[in-house]
């Protein structure tokens, strides 16, 4: 016990020595500066909400007035939203019924001829409807268009297998073989329906839409095309670039397969573009002579005889027309 009591001693004699070194301060100072430091920060917190009372009461205030407004506002539309909708319901409600009525008074008014034509009517939109969603479905328009591209193709096929053989006796004669059967058609038709050529020549646009607008559209369409083909193709090769840098470059029958389309597509495309520049480098040609003859001494006034002639005739025939109408 004598053992436990010194130890005892021991360890309170160092806790009083612990504790005069940590200089704790007297409870009746912690005690004074405690309440101090509570008086500062409620003084402290009294000033900073005053301030910002003085500070933010304005916007406070015009926040206020704005809500106020809007309020005010808000309920004047809504007010006469309600009223000039239920009004408007009511005048449409007073409508369809007079619109009814006299629809059936009118449908009552028809002779039986007239009402059986107008079910035929309907009965003719109905039937397209349907047909127009039966060919939808079952997609006719495209496996014809399928089908024609196909005996096309194999026609042009015959046809270049044709031109291959006249061009193996004389280069000539095949660059020529177009335009003679070309001419030979249009001196068959010229020749069979005669009225029906110089009608179309000189009574329609037909000869303007076939030299230059029909042309331009094409060129249109092969340039929209060409430049989605093109971005297209550059976006994936660059994308094969980037993919072989960063790995080895792996084959799959996918890729074969876009790529081999893709290199179609883009034949195809410049066959097209070189059909439609060898029309316009004719066209050029032909209108680059004429006007390049209309400048010359002698040619030039052939070339201004000419035009004043069919001129003249269309003029003619014009008059002639108009004659016959008012005969």
């Amino acid at each position: 016990m004598r053992l436990i009591a010194s130890r005892i001693q021991v360890l309170l004699d160092h806790a009083y020595d612990l504790l005069e070194k940590l200089d704790l301060p007297p409870w009746q100072e912690y005690k004074e500066a405690a309440s101090a430091a509570f008086h500062d920060v409620r003084v402290a917190t009294v000033s900073s909400c005053k301030f910002g009372h003085l500070t933010f009461r304005p916007v406070f205030i015009l926040l206020g007035i704005i809500l106020h407004c809007l309020a005010v506002v808000l309920q004047i539309i809504l007010e006469n939203s309600i009223y000039h909708g239920w009004r408007a319901l009511k005048e449409f409600y007073f409508q369809m019924q007079m619109a009814t009525i006299w629809f059936i008074r009118y449908q009552k008014s028809l002779s039986p001829s007239a009402i059986y034509a107008e079910v035929a009517v309907l009965a003719a939109v109905t039937t397209l409807w349907l047909l127009r969603r039966h060919v939808k479905k079952h997609r006719y328009y495209e496996r014809t268009m399928a089908w024609y591209e196909v005996k096309k193709q194999k026609v042009l096929k015959r046809y270049n297998h044709f031109v291959d053989q006249v061009g193996k006796t004389s280069t000539f004669l095949a660059l020529l073989l177009p335009h003679l059967l070309y001419f030979t058609f249009a001196a068959i038709i010229k020749r069979l329906l005669p009225w029906l050529v110089t009608y179309l020549a000189t009574k329609t646009p037909l000869n303007a839409f076939i030299q230059y607008f029909h042309p331009l559209y094409c060129t249109f369409l092969i340039i929209g095309k060409s430049t989605q083909h093109l971005r297209t193709y550059k976006v994936d090769e660059a994308e094969a670039d980037g993919n072989n840098k960063k790995t080895a470059s792996k084959t799959t029958p996918s890729n074969v397969k876009r790529q081999q389309k893709q290199k179609a597509d883009l034949e195809e495309i410049r066959k097209e573009v070189v059909d439609i520049l060898k029309y316009w480098v004719v066209y050029a040609i032909i209108i680059a002579t004429v006007r390049t003859g209309k400048l010359l001494p002698f040619v030039g006034h052939m070339f201004t005889v000419v035009g004043d002639n069919v001129t003249k005739g269309k003029r003619r025939q014009g008059m002639l027309s108009k004659l016959r109408f008012s005969s």
